[in-house]
């Protein structure tokens, strides 16, 4: 099964389930509650879905529903008998785009931008999409708008991560600054131009993961991680300048690769404890604990899982400089990491350690001495689960293992003298 066939497969196919649920919260009476929170939610997956299946117009439409779900979930948005139809009609042309996703009509895009736009009027929040400019314009980069928009929405990450280093430096265990970034982040999730501009693409995916991996742990972060989100402040900083002065940021930047280093360096061991707090003499709780076997996860979101990397292992064959490539491998870590706890069944078995050898890769630097090798180990697995929803499990765990093994093998480099 090609990565392209198998990720258009299953984008149809969770993006059915999608508008299927969209519609029903859509159903809710006029004047009545409806869950602007779950719609919302739903609205916001239903976009991530297209964008990471290169549907761009779908994306489109999704974000135009985001815009209804946000402003319905803040009370901005009364569900009134307008709002209702306007919704339920949009969610079905979302549902004939889906079927024409192989065939789209010449004009697809146009018609998936006026459903955006219609959306997003009707949440009172005219759009203002980021332009690129036509072919011989001056700048070499983006028009003024767009500079402007996008220097100023980097800029604001940079203040919201300066302010957060500064608070888990004074207070290494709090986690009440962390919130504050996603907002900040919010108006850039998804502009498509952003990843026409490296590196701003990849320090906000970077940022992304490395504020789920302080969420995820427990207790005081290490001393190592203010210095790296103010590393990942200043490189978003200079970006931001870099956008307002020509146009667009300049790749291989020195901030952007001292981001990266710090980012590895300060998560890639995992958390680490204290080997006396694991069997302690006084009564628990404690760290370790008996526990039960996680459920294994089904096919379809092991299919799922085969779309991520296979887009991530591209992502990485592509990387223009080494500071994007260890950004990008710090962001797949984040990927991986959770994956390393699937259990359960023989394919979800295999899941785990090709989980955990890719993560031992990137962590002891092996990954990034031979980037095509683990590009093309993982892009080798991202097809095996592609094909888990029909395939045998016995053989696809198999072939899973081989991949696992190709990604073992890889050396890191000599430690420097």
């Amino acid at each position: 099964m090609s990565h392209a066939i198998g990720m258009t497969d299953f984008f149809v196919l969770e993006a059915g389930e999608y508008l299927d649920r969209l519609d029903a919260l859509a159903q809710a009476p006029a004047g009545g509650p409806i869950d602007g929170e779950e719609f919302l939610r739903i609205a916001r997956a239903l976009r991530g879905s297209a964008l990471m299946a290169s549907q761009a117009p779908m994306a489109r439409a999704a974000q135009g529903l985001e815009a209804v779900g946000r402003a319905v979930q803040s009370g901005k948005l009364a569900w009134d008998e307008r709002v209702r139809g306007e919704v339920i009609r949009a969610v079905d042309d979302g549902k004939v785009m889906l079927r024409r996703v192989r065939q789209p009509a010449a004009d697809e895009a146009e018609r998936a931008e006026a459903l955006g736009l219609a959306l997003e009027r009707l949440a009172g929040r005219p759009s203002t999409p980021v332009r690129t400019p036509a072919a011989g314009a001056s700048g070499g980069g983006l028009d003024a708008g767009a500079r402007a928009f996008v220097a100023r929405e980097a800029a604001a990450i940079a203040s919201a991560l300066d302010r957060l280093a500064r608070s888990l430096e004074a207070a290494p265990a709090g986690r009440d600054a962390v919130a504050a970034v996603a907002p900040a982040m919010a108006p850039l999730k998804g502009v498509a131009v952003v990843g026409d501009l490296p590196p701003l693409g990849d320090l906000l995916a970077a940022v992304e993961a490395a504020l789920q991996q302080v969420l995820a742990t427990s207790g005081a972060v290490a001393p190592a991680v203010p210095a790296a989100f103010d590393a990942g402040a200043r490189a978003l900083a200079r970006a931001a300048r870099e956008v307002v002065d020509q146009g667009r940021p300049v790749a291989g930047s020195a901030e952007a690769q001292r981001f990266a280093d710090a980012l590895l360096g300060a998560f890639a061991g995992g958390e680490a404890v204290p080997i006396e707090s694991l069997f302690p003499d006084e009564p628990g709780p404690h760290i370790v604990q008996p526990g039960a076997a996680p459920a294994p996860p089904p096919r379809v979101e092991l299919v799922s899982q085969g779309g991520f990397l296979a887009a991530a292992a591209g992502g990485l064959r592509m990387a223009p400089d080494r500071g994007a490539r260890d950004l990008r491998l710090f962001t797949m870590l984040g990927v991986l990491r959770p994956l390393a706890a699937a259990r359960g069944t023989p394919l979800a078995d295999a899941l785990g350690r090709l989980a955990d050898a890719g993560c031992g890769g990137i962590e002891r630097g092996a990954a990034a001495a031979d980037l095509p090798a683990f590009a093309a180990a993982l892009a080798d697995a991202a097809d095996v689960l592609l094909d888990a929803a029909t395939g045998d499990e016995a053989a696809l765990a198999t072939r899973l293992d081989a991949a696992t093994a190709r990604l073992e093998a890889l050396t890191a480099p000599p430690a420097a003298a």
